[in-house]
């Protein structure tokens, strides 16, 4: 993928030609794409491991691949301190 500032003026603006409804679904879309991938490599990377083993071990990838600072803001938000 080309990073040229061109390249990124043109994918900027097919996605502001977009609709809502079609970006969000490109943003599912992407999402499922990496946890399929993120599966994917785990399986591979423990052969003998049994369903739930591997469940958990995507979970507990998941968890460290959020972003606290993030989830920091919305809980203070949503929440009130915590």
């Amino acid at each position: 993928m080309s990073n040229s500032i061109a390249d990124r003026k043109s994918r900027i603006d097919a996605l502001r030609q977009m609709t809502p409804a079609q970006r969000l679904q490109m943003a599912f879309d992407l999402t499922n794409e990496t946890n399929r991938r993120m599966k994917d490599t785990i399986r591979r990377r423990n052969p003998a491991a049994s369903d739930l083993t591997l469940h958990q071990i995507y979970l507990d990838a998941r968890a460290r691949c959020r972003n606290s600072k993030f989830e920091s803001r919305f809980l203070w938000k949503s929440h009130g301190p915590t």
